[in-house]
């Protein structure tokens, strides 16, 4: 969850040096077990097919934000919405990967998305390459159903925290 700053510097052949570029930033997944209270949730109703499952939970935020970040870790393909606005811009996120040894975490800040009050949170759930039991057959690249781990991290402007987490208090129903 660490906050990284980088900028490059190019050097020629003829060891002329650019200027400096502008300071980007990129954030860190969570490492660590210990980092990660959410539960890997998702909808296991048929075992021959997995149908795009739609999770959703309604929140509250007590007072203001200061920042707001989710992590979320998809297990097959997903799409965040927070307040009914999708979270970024990608499509078939997260990247492939061999799941018997990694899952990736995609960090988004969220802090626009989010106000005091209610708010809903939901993600839809795509097979992607982790639930292949139709193209591929059972026995080929099916992993099992689509599931998803999510943490939203609220900062308030006093550096109190809120943490909202996937759990079995989600609500799930049958996707498209």
């Amino acid at each position: 969850g660490k906050k990284v700053s980088w900028k490059v510097q190019i050097l020629d052949e003829k060891k002329n040096q650019s200027e400096w570029s502008a300071i980007s930033h990129w954030e860190m997944g969570l490492l660590d077990k210990a980092d990660w209270q959410a539960k890997w949730i998702g909808r296991t109703t048929d075992t021959n097919s997995h149908p795009a499952p739609l999770l959703r939970r309604a929140f509250e935020v007590k007072d203001k934000l200061k920042r707001a970040t989710a992590y979320v870790c998809g297990l097959g393909y997903y799409e965040l919405y927070l307040n009914g606005a999708k979270v970024g811009d990608r499509v078939l996120d997260p990247a492939q990967t061999s799941y018997d040894k990694r899952a990736f975490v995609v960090v988004h800040d969220v802090t626009r998305l989010l106000r005091a009050g209610a708010n809903t949170v939901g993600v839809m759930l795509g097979n992607g390459f982790y639930g292949q039991n139709l193209s591929f057959g059972v026995a080929g690249l099916s992993y099992g159903p689509p599931r998803t781990r999510l943490l939203i991290e609220i900062t308030h402007p006093d550096g109190s925290q809120t943490r909202v987490e996937s759990d079995a208090s989600w609500k799930g129903a049958a996707g498209p």
